[in-house]
């Protein structure tokens, strides 16, 4: 898995969740747009955009919330970002417009849209507000061109105490962290994951998920390459020894427990993948024989042969 997927999925998982995404929208959106905003009445929408004569595409998040206090519920889109992307404002708009698509066939009449984008890259967000700042038409064509402002989450610029006093939750603090510490050193990343833990009193499981994308990102996929980096600052810190070693125990086991699945995973995709090159059986034939979802299969199959 790719750096941009560990930073995708740890993200999704972690911030991604509606009461976790509520409380950093509150916390750090521009006053105007986090005062209207109801962040206890996120609903999940559907990912999927498709828009007449556009693709298929998976939106990062969507979802339906309250806005100034009104009934009318507008759609909500956040677009996670690692790096800068001089296309975000592109990529939003055509997110937007597939929602309208999907509103119009089912007889429903178009909801107001805000996107934001979470980012966390090393360098500022440095990219236009405005969408019509990166199309630059001219001065005769501006009243014409679509246009929307893009709101910028950008983690790197937040001071980590207002993180800590703005967000209420302790897992949407060490989740903000790891995304804003997340390119730095290892060992400082984890040393300051550590001391959040220590000095709440909390279970040291509770960072399980930003230590697999801690270790994920920064390849520290074998035991004793996580616990040379850990030793030294558990017992710098004071640490009680005996507990770390028992929660990195448990965390080393669910690895290999998933590494093991995921071994078995890739070991069927490769069946899978030859019986299909060889066209030895049609795929839903391949999917009930190996007991695998039909769609995974015809996936594989179209990445075989994208026009089949």
């Amino acid at each position: 898995m790719n750096d941009v997927a560990l930073h995708d999925r740890f993200f999704k998982a972690t911030l991604g969740r509606p009461d976790q995404l509520g409380a950093v929208l509150k916390a750090f959106l521009p006053p105007e747009l986090a005062g209207p905003l109801d962040p206890a009445s996120l609903v999940p929408l559907p990912t999927e955009s498709v828009g007449e004569g556009l693709d298929s595409s998976l939106m990062d998040l969507a979802f339906s919330a309250r806005f100034d206090g009104q009934d009318a519920r507008i759609h909500l889109i956040v677009e996670h970002k690692s790096a800068p992307d001089p296309w975000v404002h592109v990529q939003l708009a055509h997110y937007l417009t597939g929602l309208w698509v999907r509103e119009r066939k089912k007889g429903k009449p178009p909801s107001p849209l805000l996107p934001v984008v979470f980012y966390h890259g090393t360098r500022p967000w440095t990219l236009p507000q405005r969408l019509s700042e990166v199309l630059k038409p001219p001065a005769g064509l501006l009243s014409t061109t679509p246009d929307f402002s893009l709101p910028v989450i950008d983690a790197g610029r937040i001071d980590d105490d207002d993180i800590r006093r703005r967000l209420p939750d302790l897992q949407a603090i060490l989740a903000m962290l790891s995304l804003k510490h997340i390119f730095e050193d290892a060992a400082v990343c984890l040393r300051l994951l550590l001391r959040e833990i220590r000095d709440r009193n909390a279970p040291y499981g509770i960072i399980k998920p930003e230590l697999d994308y801690v270790g994920g990102v920064h390849g520290l996929v074998r035991a004793q390459d996580m616990k040379r980096i850990l030793d030294p600052i558990v017992k710098e810190e004071g640490m009680a020894q005996n507990i770390v070693d028992t929660w990195m125990e448990e965390w080393l086991q669910q690895g290999i427990q998933q590494g093991v699945q995921q071994g078995i995973r890739q070991e069927q995709d490769l069946v899978v993948r030859k019986l299909l090159e060889r066209k030895m059986l049609p795929p839903d034939e391949i999917a009930s024989l190996l007991e695998v979802a039909p769609e995974h299969v015809r996936q594989i199959a179209r990445e075989i042969d994208p026009d089949s």
